[in-house]
């Protein structure tokens, strides 16, 4: 994972989950959440909390790409 660099973590995940269909929309809100939570509150994710939101992404990126080809 990014050693120290969370804000940035989020930011990314955030960015590219807006590129997604738009049922994403909700993994979008938990996102821009944790960039707030991160950023401006100063909170240190939890190595499991983020490893499951990259897993939430992946997911949703696998969805995508199944309806894709559907």
């Amino acid at each position: 994972m990014m050693d120290g660099q969370f804000y940035e973590f989020y930011c990314e995940l955030e960015r590219a989950a807006r590129q997604l269909p738009s049922r994403a929309a909700t993994l979008c809100e938990l996102l821009a959440q944790r960039m707030q939570d991160v950023g401006y509150r100063g909170l240190r994710p939890d190595p499991n909390q983020m490893q499951s939101d990259l897993r939430l992404f992946e997911r949703a990126v696998k969805q995508a790409n199944e309806e894709r080809t559907e």
